[in-house]
């Protein structure tokens, strides 16, 4: 493996952004980070990933959010959209 590879770990949340839009997506925290941490570090944008489903390929769209214009953040329970897995031919989460 590559001694620049760091492992994160995927979390589900919900953004609602300040033109109130609500979009839920995955960040990918470091090893015991938080969300928080996440969100008040230094970097002025936020790597997010979108889920979407074409057929039966399921695909993520990668999209960087200023986090000045995020009015909200909320980390999803495990039952509130599934993860993807071998075993789960997902619902579409956006169109």
């Amino acid at each position: 493996m590559d001694d620049n590879y760091v492992k994160k770990n995927p979390k589900k949340v919900g953004i609602k952004l300040l033109n109130r839009d609500y979009c839920p997506a995955f960040v990918h925290l470091e090893k015991n980070q938080r969300l928080q941490d996440l969100i008040n570090d230094h970097r002025p944008f936020l790597p997010v990933y979108f889920m979407t489903e074409v057929k039966d390929t399921i695909n993520y769209r990668c999209v960087m959010i200023n986090k000045k214009s995020i009015e909200s953040i909320q980390e999803w329970r495990q039952d509130d959209i599934p993860l993807i897995d071998e075993n789960i031919k997902s619902k579409k989460i956006l169109d």
